[in-house]
């Protein structure tokens, strides 16, 4: 029931012995589902940022973001994060998921505030704002952050907009440094 191609690889890790599950990754189909991704995002004039989970390996990782042209990544832990930081200190980071201050605290601690330059932590209630803005006070950074809206989905993030009117303001006074994704 599989196309021939499904089927010559299969056979080729049976005759590698790999009759287990095996990441097997075809450069030609992914370079050309990278070119069909970003000629796509390019004529909307929309700004592409790499789902960073999804490619866990670093060599793949790179050969997306440089058929993306993008250095605009999206993480979701901050292991992943710790380990990129080094890695790719001119990315754009967008953290995926919103993280326990005490996260956000041993990120900084870790990597260094100029490290956290190009982080955007993700906010999603008032509370998680006002412990965020306390941790960079007492370390002395700015705290870049996006603000999460529940679209309905029902998964997180603000779904009442008077809520969101007041923590953008809370934000503001605060000095936060507020970016949309985009």
């Amino acid at each position: 029931m599989h196309s021939d191609y499904f089927k010559g690889l299969a056979a080729a890790l049976g005759r590698a012995g790999l009759n287990r599950p095996t990441l097997v990754i075809d450069r030609k189909r992914l370079a050309a589902n990278v070119a069909v991704i970003r000629q796509s995002v390019d004529k909307a004039g929309l700004p592409l940022r790499v789902v960073a989970k999804s490619l866990p390996a670093p060599k793949l990782l790179d050969a997306v973001l440089a058929g993306m042209g993008s250095n605009r990544l999206r993480v979701f832990s901050a292991e992943m994060l710790l380990q990129f930081l080094p890695q790719r200190a001119d990315a754009d980071y967008l953290m995926g998921k919103p993280l326990p201050a005490s996260e956000y605290a041993r990120v900084i601690d870790k990597a260094g505030s100029a490290a956290i330059a190009n982080v955007q932590w993700l906010i999603d209630t008032p509370l998680r704002l006002s412990e965020y803005i306390e941790v960079a006070k007492a370390r002395g950074v700015q705290l870049n952050a996006s603000l999460e809206i529940d679209v309905g989905l029902h998964r997180g993030g603000f779904a009442d907009p008077a809520m969101l009117s007041d923590t953008v303001g809370a934000a503001k006074k605060a000095g936060v440094k507020l970016r949309p994704d985009g």
